[in-house]
């Protein structure tokens, strides 16, 4: 039985070069890292919102905390300097001599 067929990116090859790049790890892992504070975020949040209410009887507490909590945070992030890294245009892909005249035709 013959191998399966290597999966394609529609008319350019996949690179497994991007993969194994420096740009490529780091935001690799930087998107980990904020999902996996999504995902812990969202199970403390369930917990802190039903200890609340179990102490209070009210979910007016915990919400006015999270509320503040959200408001720093804002804070926090409009207090950022510029994006640090400088935008670059990215280069074909092997084997395409231009990519822009398949979108006009």
């Amino acid at each position: 039985m013959p191998p399966p067929p290597v999966p394609s990116n529609g008319p350019y090859p996949l690179r497994s070069d991007f993969v194994a790049s420096p740009d490529c790890v780091v935001s690799v892992t930087a998107y980990s890292y904020a999902f996996g504070a999504f995902v812990l975020g969202g199970a403390a949040g369930v917990f802190l919102m039903a200890a609340g209410f179990d102490s209070t009887h009210s979910y007016t507490l915990p919400l006015g905390a999270f509320f503040f909590a959200m408001l720093i945070a804002a804070g926090l992030m409009s207090r950022l300097g510029p994006y640090r890294y400088a935008a670059r245009r990215a280069e074909p892909a092997p084997g395409v001599a231009n990519a822009g005249a398949a979108i006009q035709a």
